[in-house]
């Protein structure tokens, strides 16, 4: 069994992004267990009780994106997927430059709108 964690250092991903990236990573069968997540201090408290808080992630800021796998074998193979896997995401999301960028041009072209989420990094 190996536990190998990967540093991202100021890459910042949304939550949902990053837990789609997560349940991806614990379908194989030789995946014990992962995380991708945020380095900030109550998420490395969460990776402790987890058992998966290495020296790297202690190290990691909160702008820093943690990627940890514990696995039987090829944790390397596993981390480099998982940095794919949000690679992807970040590319299929390239549209939204096309998409309203201040909320008064969405709600112009889309008077029904009644929601908006906002996704900020770190301890915001």
């Amino acid at each position: 069994m190996e536990t190998k964690t990967r540093i991202l250092k100021n890459r910042y991903y949304d939550s949902v992004a990053l837990m789609v990236a997560t349940n991806q990573l614990k379908e194989h069968s030789e995946v014990m267990d992962a995380a991708l997540i945020m380095g900030t201090g109550v998420n490395k408290e969460l990776l402790e009780q987890g058992n998966l808080l290495t020296p790297q992630a202690q190290n990691a800021q909160a702008n820093d994106l943690i990627v940890v796998v514990k696995c039987k074998s090829k944790a390397d193979h596993f981390l480099d997927e998982a940095e794919s896997v949000l690679e992807k995401k970040s590319s299929t999301s390239t549209r939204v430059a096309t998409l309203p960028q201040t909320l008064r041009s969405a709600f112009r072209l889309h008077p029904d709108l009644n929601l908006a989420v906002i996704s900020i990094a770190g301890s915001y």
